[in-house]
Order: C-alpha cells, then sequence, then structure tokens
C-alpha cells in the first residue's frame, strides 16, 4: 500500500524548508553547497567565499501595471 504525504500547510512548509537550508553553487569549483542559518558561508569542498544562490524551479509571475 502506498500512502500519499498529506500537503504541507504554508507555515509548515516554511518551517521545513528553513531547516533543510538554501541551495548555493560555488563560483571556482561549482560545487553544489547545501547551507543553513548557522553555517559558514564558504565552499564545503574547495573553500571559496563566493557562492550564489541556486534559481527556485517554482513560477513566480509577478503583476506590472
Amino acid at each position: 500500500m502506498a500512502e500519499t504525504a498529506a500537503p504541507l500547510a504554508p507555515e509548515d512548509e516554511a518551517a521545513a524548508l528553513a531547516s533543510l537550508g538554501v541551495k548555493y553553487v560555488c563560483g571556482d569549483c561549482g560545487a553544489e553547497n547545501i547551507i543553513k542559518a548557522r553555517d559558514a558561508v564558504r565552499c564545503r569542498y574547495c573553500g571559496y567565499r563566493i557562492l550564489y544562490k541556486v534559481r527556485t524551479k517554482r513560477l513566480i509571475q509577478f503583476e506590472a501595471r
């Protein structure tokens, strides 16, 4: 029997994403790093300190006037 997961409420989803961390790409070696709130901003593989945030795959649309 396969159980389907119930969708999370918006506040629960935000808390779950915050606990996982945010994806960044190293500016030097290109490796993906997951950085949490209290982690040092540094590549885990080469030690480079310039990281770029990965774009979201979710559709975001802004309304212009």
